[in-house]
């Protein structure tokens, strides 16, 4: 159904025939003329405030520990809670070492002086509204709010719906209903003849009530007439009730039921059940379903055809358990979709955001104090859809699948690599107490790879949420040395594809040499050594209007602090055992070091060239030879005996996670932890 946008015609500021929109801008502004009458009117006040803090600051210079008088005011601003907010401060601060430190007396007016004039700078602000175009830079006041109001037919259904107590005592879900079945014309057609039915059922059996009650009352009557005389005359009783009532009886006594049918050795039975014997969820389902469908009724009117139509419903998730909030999810937004209704669903479900569509996704985030953006996902999903063309995927169904639902509701985000990043760090960060800041943080955790991590840049720093990138070196196998690795080529195409970015040589690809190199410190004011690269960062507004660029991501791996390891497990184990890079076993100090620490990994039996069990590790020589070969932290991790699973669950069990920490991780999260 299409609106009707009669009404919008005096709105109009776009005249290009090829647009059909319109545009509004909402502001709170301040009456400046009113502003200032007010300050005029409290100058008294304020004056007398400042010298009342003022006369504290000259008791403190000269030591007296009394303090000033409480202040008097009858004005309508609360000057005493801000004196006292005042006083607090002049008082001054204790530092770590116990000493006192009395701020400037300066600096005690502009907190007094700041909290007076923000409670009056807000007394004096109004809301307005204008039409404008489609830049929002010409604008044309309504003069009368609710000539705008009138453009739209508006239904909002509040988040604080339907409580237990309101279900219990109110019958809330049972008046819900009947009130939206009092809307429809046949049932309104069936309970009149409900009520006319009981009405004359009353009125036949008034002569039956009339005759009992006589002889039921004639002992009474009798013993009355005997005290006065018999001067009484005759008494009965009457039911006496119009139809006005018998519909208020019937619309009082209707109640929502639920009809459970029996299942197995009862199904021939069937069961009613009263609207409270239903939790909560449930009956806030109904609700909601009901409003809904009150809405898409209700704007077909002739009325509201000639206005835009918007449904808000705002937490549709309260009361219901994660599994119901993705199934009424699906069910509503094709509700939105195939009754081809405007409007807003609010949320803070996780479960709600997977069944959208990641392009339809807007997320709201803090730049100042007073003020928030609107995060618009579909241009991420335009830019990132360009980095996924070579391997043929598209970004709506690439974020759907990794969990972008979880990053926009993150405080933190961590890339890695595979499942034992995911164990060991979700561990790490409950149990060791040196990130405990994070312990407290939703983060997200998402499973990314080398592969495709550098493709979440643009929704990071649309998100704006912090992020760690945690990748491996994922240079060659065979590397022996430090010389030789120095030469080697990454196939990490993270790595590669920021090194390129932010060198601006797409021509050449980067050796590992290169690429430790472009890695900077971190932080070293925050004496974090471990190499790293901050490859986004994003502006932070204050309120006095400076700006300020805060690091966003961090991509970092295993680099000289890890001996060079390529691998998470490898770095573990490195870190563990105290080793040099590209250190060598014995078989038997390996089997000594497996045996102490208990942990579970492989020690690789190699084969001697020619053995059907040939692997990419044999040789020419004798078994026993073969036997005696060193043993390398590579060899270990590429044996198919090698279970990275079983070796981190090994880690955790033992306990020992903490002290396996490999430097890129460490230092990496308590990047994370910087303000």
């Amino acid at each position: 159904m299409q609106d009707d946008l009669t009404n919008f015609a005096n709105y109009l500021l776009d005249l290009d025939m090829s647009k059909c929109s319109f545009y509004f801008k909402y502001r709170i502004e301040l009456d400046r003329l009113k502003f200032i009458e007010t300050l005029i009117d409290q100058y008294s006040t304020i004056h007398h405030a400042i010298e009342a803090l003022d006369k504290e600051d000259e008791n403190e210079t000269s030591g007296k520990n009394n303090q000033a008088g409480t202040m008097k005011a009858t004005s309508q601003v609360d000057v005493d809670t801000a004196s006292k907010t005042a006083t607090n401060v002049s008082q001054g601060v204790t530092d770590s070492e116990g000493k006192q430190h009395n701020k400037p007396k300066k600096q005690h007016r502009s907190m007094l002086l700041a909290k007076i004039l923000m409670k009056l700078y807000c007394q004096c602000c109004q809301s307005r509204t204008y039409y404008c175009d489609s830049k929002f830079e010409q604008l044309e006041k309504i003069q009368n709010q609710n000539d705008f109001h009138r453009l739209f037919n508006f239904k909002y259904i509040p988040a604080a719906r339907l409580t237990e107590e309101q279900s219990r005592s109110n019958r809330s879900l049972s008046n819900q209903l009947v009130a939206f079945a009092n809307s429809d014309d046949d049932w309104n057609s069936m309970m009149d003849g409900v009520t006319e039915t009981l009405y004359n059922t009353v009125s036949e059996n008034n002569s039956s009530v009339n005759r009992e009650s006589t002889e039921v009352l004639s002992n009474v009557l009798k013993a009355v007439g005997n005290s006065n005389g018999q001067h009484l005359g005759d008494v009965q009783l009457e039911v006496d009730v119009d139809k006005t009532e018998i519909q208020s009886l019937v619309g009082r006594t209707t109640r929502a039921q639920y009809l459970v049918e029996g299942t197995g050795v009862s199904s021939s039975l069937n069961y009613v059940l009263n609207e409270t014997s239903q939790g909560l969820g449930y009956s806030n389902l109904v609700y909601l379903d009901t409003e809904i469908e009150a809405f898409i009724r209700d704007r077909k009117s002739p009325e509201n055809q000639q206005k835009v139509n918007l449904l808000v419903v705002e937490e549709p998730e309260s009361h219901m358990h994660p599994q119901m909030q993705n199934v009424f999810a699906k069910e509503l937004i094709s509700r939105y979709d195939e009754d081809g209704l405007q409007g807003l669903i609010t949320t803070h479900s996780t479960e709600i955001v997977r069944e959208v569509k990641v392009s339809s996704l807007r997320v709201l985030r803090e730049e100042t104090l007073f003020n928030s953006k609107l995060c618009d996902l579909d241009k991420s999903i335009s830019d990132t859809n360009k980095l996924l063309d070579d391997v043929g995927l598209n970004a709506e169904g690439f974020f759907k699948f990794i969990g972008i639902a979880d990053l926009i509701f993150a405080d933190y985000a961590i890339l890695f690599e595979g499942d034992t990043e995911r164990l060991y760090l979700k561990h790490l960060i409950q149990t060791d107490s040196k990130f405990e800041k994070l312990k407290n943080q939703y983060i997200a955790y998402v499973q990314v790879g080398g592969a495709y991590a550098f493709k979440f840049e643009k929704v990071l720093e649309t998100l704006q949420v912090k992020s760690l990138i945690l990748t491996d070196a994922d240079y060659a196998k065979s590397v022996k040395s430090e010389a030789d690795l120095k030469v080697e080529e990454t196939t990490n195409e993270t790595l590669k594809y920021f090194y390129k970015e932010d060198s601006g040589n797409h021509n050449t690809e980067p050796s590992i040499n290169d690429i430790f190199e472009w890695f900077g410190t971190i932080n070293q004011l925050d004496k974090l050594s471990t190499k790293g690269k901050v490859v986004a960062n994003v502006e932070k507004h204050k309120l006095n209007g400076e700006c300020k660029n805060r690091d966003l991501v961090l991509l970092t791996c295993q680099s000289k602090s890890d001996k060079y390891t390529r691998t998470l497990e490898a770095a573990m184990l490195t870190r563990l055992f105290d080793l040099e890079p590209f250190h060598e076993f014995t078989r038997e100090e390996l089997k000594d070091k497996r045996e102490k620490y208990g942990l579970a990994f492989p020690i690789p039996t190699f084969k001697k060239k020619g053995d059907e069990e040939k692997t990419d590790d044999s040789s020419d020589e004798s078994q026993n030879d073969a036997n005696q070969r060193m043993i390398t932290l590579i060899d270990i991790l590429n044996s198919s005996a090698m279970k990275k699973t079983d070796f981190m669950y090994s880690v955790i069990m033992k306990k020992r996670a903490a002290k396996m920490v490999p430097h890129y991780i460490e230092e990496g999260l308590k990047w994370l932890m910087l303000d």
